[in-house]
């Protein structure tokens, strides 16, 4: 998991947000498994959970007919989703530790959709935090059946 500062300010969760989508955008799903996990890959491996979930979203309104997905860079995407999440909604620690969730909407095939990356930050022993990837998935949109 990655370490994350008490006194992280959003600006600094957001710059490592930042560098997994990077990694989504370059493909390298053993990297962002590793540094961050992911909680929902069931019984899957992480990487492959991670890549199969991306190429699961579907959109007839932000991607009519497409079918194949690709995270691509946050710092130019155009067009798409008009209102994209990127928040941080901060929590007084629970038993479980939960300290933060951050949404983000994905930008994919250079255009921002709406395919949420939610990492979650943790209180872990020794009081400080951790930064891990929760699930992406897309409320907005139903998912394709049997992608690969």
């Amino acid at each position: 998991m990655v370490d994350v500062s008490r006194d992280a300010t959003d600006e600094e969760i957001f710059e490592l947000v930042y560098r997994c989508v990077d990694q989504l955008a370059s493909e390298d799903y053993d990297a962002v498994f590793e540094s961050v996990g992911y909680a929902m890959r069931y019984d899957r491996p992480g990487a492959k959970a991670i890549r199969d979930d991306i190429q699961r979203y579907r959109s007839s309104r932000y991607f009519p007919g497409v079918e194949q997905f690709k995270v691509t860079d946050w710092r130019t995407a155009k067009g798409g989703n008009p209102t994209p999440a990127s928040r941080i909604t901060w929590y007084k620690p629970n038993d479980m530790g939960l300290v933060a969730a951050i949404d983000f909407d994905l930008p994919l095939n250079g255009k921002w959709s709406a395919l949420n990356a939610c990492f979650v930050i943790f209180q872990i022993d020794g009081g400080g935090y951790s930064l891990a990837l929760e699930d992406i998935e897309s409320s907005q949109e139903v998912a394709s059946e049997g992608a690969a």
